[in-house]
């Protein structure tokens, strides 16, 4: 099994909040694809990074969802679509075997 984990911005590049209906409309696509979707969502979480030597801070919320295989092809244009529709330069996406005991 695989597990993946979808990190996304909660602000535009001003700052400015994205709208609910577009975490909402992700998480359903998550689900409708996944059978099921896990978004920690409580508290967000904080990304921290320097760029040209200034500190760029982001408040993130996580997706996460179970796959018996890791579709590198599917992932890597729903990554696209997402940068695109974020405005974002990268999404990051991370993918681990897990075993299921």
């Amino acid at each position: 099994m695989k597990l993946v984990q979808l990190l996304l911005p909660l602000n535009d590049n001003l700052g400015k909040k994205f709208p609910k209906k577009l975490f909402r409309d992700i998480k359903e696509e998550l689900t409708k694809k996944f059978s099921g979707v896990t978004a920690f969502s409580q508290s967000p979480a904080e990304g921290v990074w320097e760029d040209k030597g200034y500190v760029q801070k982001d408040q993130i919320i996580i997706y996460e969802v179970m796959t018996a295989e890791f579709d590198y092809n599917w992932w890597h244009d729903f990554i696209h679509k997402l940068e695109a529709k974020l405005n974002q330069e990268k999404i990051v996406l991370c993918w681990f075997d897990v075993s299921m005991l």
